[in-house]
């Protein structure tokens, strides 16, 4: 009883276990005698399914294996075999998912040898092959990267006899592949590079790090190949793995600094020295800041900007070097910053120097976060602008300087108009008072005459007086664009200057759009640059007339203007023969003048930019048929 109740718990273990026990009869399909109870697991199938002939085994094996495992049980039967195992094979589970099968068959046969039933362990393997056909797809792809990428590998021994490369290698050396399984990195490699070479193997068989180094490789052509080579030793501590760069085309600085980041980076995995190198030595400022501004590390460049040592920096907070008019600004981004609505910003503002200097920078500043996604640090990085801003400083200065040379001399132009507009009351004002004299002479100055008089030296004095408010309303500042007629505008300027234009023998044509030309600008500035493009025309007329000793010359000016495209347009075009061509391309650059020592070259300059800078439009001069033609382009206000 004792041997049996043993048996039975051995059975019980086995059959429990990995291995599904089949007896199959010698027949067609295989029929199952005898299957153990683990089989659900398995197949998800019953072994009273198999015994009563619901399932059939071989209908479970995979299609495409089951031919396969067809013929290794014929192989197998013949000669008098009583053991085989048969190669992995799939079968498809009840839920449709696929198992792979190791089955170890035995046979057993009768007195006369003829095979009458197999038995069967089967093992679930699906684990293992999966694990092992990623394995092979890894490797299949690494074999892929292997041959296709354009960095020459190569595996060798310890000694750095090649083992294996690849065809960038060959190529590079201008050996075959079978001829480098011959030689070793080492024999590549010039005089000057085996004894670093040396000491490079043996720090990388020793300690197992990744090294690199720049040698020159010398080709089957004997010629020298400038290489940047990275060594490693593979996990098997058998093997090293090459990889080669050609850096033969790099300039010497690009060399430099290329070794400079590979080494950085390199250092940069190993540890935290990458970090302190560029830290210390970058061309811009640097700190890193408690979320409070509490000042923890600084570099020297920040310290040579400030003036402060790097003990004096640690003890101060970010406020204490910021100028207080930047404070609210650069708070506002670092409240934004802490509280995860950005990862970084940049904002220029001003720094104080230990001196009490102003210091100009571009500070970029960026987060630091700790694993639970809090800021825990910040970094600024700080360019300075302090020469920038000073020719910044110096450009608006001249720009004004131009603006107001501009304003002075429009001022002179204007103040010329007024005497043409106030030359003909005068000269009627003259005559009133002169006929005074002879009226009381002849008895005329009586009560009628005397009226009469203060009547018509009022007129004139009233239309000296209008002359006076429509050129101080030309001379207001206008820093608020309004809408305004551009036709208007330049109707209000030759009204204002026609007398100049009459007397200079220059008659001005217009042709204008009947669609409305409003614009959104300055109206004051337009008509300034309307004024210096009409006193060129006539200056330049009036040059025509001197090169040709012929006063009698007349001039003409042709003013159209359109609205096309949203945009409205103007040209002003004369008939004094064009702009010279070798001025033409620098005609709006400031003290450039075609009128020798009579003109400021300030003029153009300033009408170019108040249209362009102030107005948005654009403002271009070209030489047309009869002259010189400069056209005005302004956005259309709808």
């Amino acid at each position: 009883a004792e041997k049996t109740r043993q048996i039975k718990e051995e059975r019980d273990l086995f059959i429990s276990g990995a291995v599904t026990i089949f007896k199959w009869k010698n027949a067609p399909g295989w029929p199952v005698e005898y299957v153990s109870g683990n089989v659900q697991a398995l197949m998800g199938v019953t072994p009273e399914d198999f015994l009563e002939g619901r399932e059939a085994f071989a209908a479970m094996v995979h299609p495409d294996d089951v031919a396969r495992v067809s013929q290794e049980v014929a192989e197998n039967s013949q000669g008098g075999k009583v053991h085989f195992i048969h190669k992995p094979y799939r079968i498809r589970h009840k839920d449709g998912s696929i198992r792979w099968i190791y089955d170890s068959t035995k046979i057993l046969r009768n007195q006369q040898g003829e095979i009458t039933f197999y038995f069967g362990y089967l093992i679930d393997i699906t684990e293992q092959k999966n694990q092992e056909q990623a394995y092979n797809r890894l490797n299949e792809e690494l074999n892929l990267i292997f041959g296709l990428s354009q960095n020459p590998i190569a595996i060798t021994d310890l000694e750095s006899n090649f083992l294996q490369v690849n065809p960038a290698y060959a190529h590079l050396t201008g050996y075959s592949t079978e001829e480098l399984k011959k030689l070793s990195v080492a024999s590549l490699l010039d005089t000057e590079s085996q004894g670093r070479f040396t000491t490079l193997l043996q720090d990388v068989t020793t300690m197992g790090s990744i090294s690199q180094c720049k040698e020159r490789f010398l080709t089957k052509a004997g010629q020298g190949v400038p290489m940047s080579l990275s060594v490693s030793l593979l996990p098997s501590r058998d093997k090293l793995l090459f990889i080669a760069t050609d850096i033969s085309e790099e300039t010497a600085l690009t060399l430099q600094l290329q070794q400079r980041i590979d080494e950085e980076v390199t250092k940069r995995m190993e540890n935290e020295k990458i970090f302190h190198a560029i830290f210390d030595y970058a061309g811009i400022g640097i700190d890193v800041t408690t979320i409070t501004g509490d000042i923890l590390e600084n570099n020297p460049k920040l310290q040579q900007m400030l003036g402060y040592t790097h003990e004096e920096l640690h003890d101060l907070n970010i406020e204490d070097i910021t100028h207080a008019e930047d404070l609210t600004k650069a708070a506002a981004n670092l409240r934004n910053l802490v509280g995860g609505g950005q990862e970084s910003f940049v904002l220029e503002q001003r720094y104080l120097t230990k001196s009490g200097g102003i210091v100009w920078v571009k500070a970029t500043v960026t987060s630091v976060k700790n694993r639970f996604g809090e800021v825990q640090y910040l970094i600024t990085m700080l360019d300075d602008l302090t020469e920038q801003k000073r020719l910044e400083a110096e450009k608006r200065d001249k720009d004004e300087l131009l603006h107001q040379q501009s304003k002075m001399a429009a001022m002179g132009e204007m103040i010329g108009a007024i005497g043409h507009q106030w030359s003909q009351p005068l000269n009627t004002i003259s005559l009133l008072v002169q006929d005074i004299e002879d009226a009381y002479q002849y008895g005329d100055l009586n009560a009628a005459y005397l009226d009469k008089f203060v009547k018509r030296s009022l007129d004139q004095i009233s239309f000296m007086a209008n002359t006076i408010d429509d050129f101080k309303d030309f001379f207001k500042p206008s820093k608020t664009k309004h809408l305004f007629e551009v036709n208007e505008a330049i109707d209000t300027i030759i009204e204002m200057t026609d007398q100049q234009y009459i007397s200079h023998r220059v008659e001005i044509h217009k042709s204008y759009t009947a669609h409305p030309t409003r614009t959104l600008g300055h109206p004051n500035e337009f008509k300034h640059v309307i004024l210096n493009i009409l006193n060129n025309a006539r200056d330049a007329i009036e040059e025509r007339r001197l090169k040709a000793n012929d006063p009698d010359i007349r001039g003409n000016v042709y003013i159209t203007t359109q609205v096309r495209h949203g945009q409205v347009c103007v040209t002003i075009e004369d008939d004094a023969g064009g702009i010279p061509e070798e001025v033409l391309p620098t005609i709006f650059n400031a003290y450039i003048s075609t009128k020798g020592d009579k003109g400021t070259g300030i003029g153009l300059s300033m009408s170019k930019t108040m249209i362009e800078k102030n107005m948005e439009g654009t403002l271009t001069a070209a030489n047309g048929k009869r002259g010189a033609v400069f056209t005005i382009t302004l956005k259309e206000a709808v």
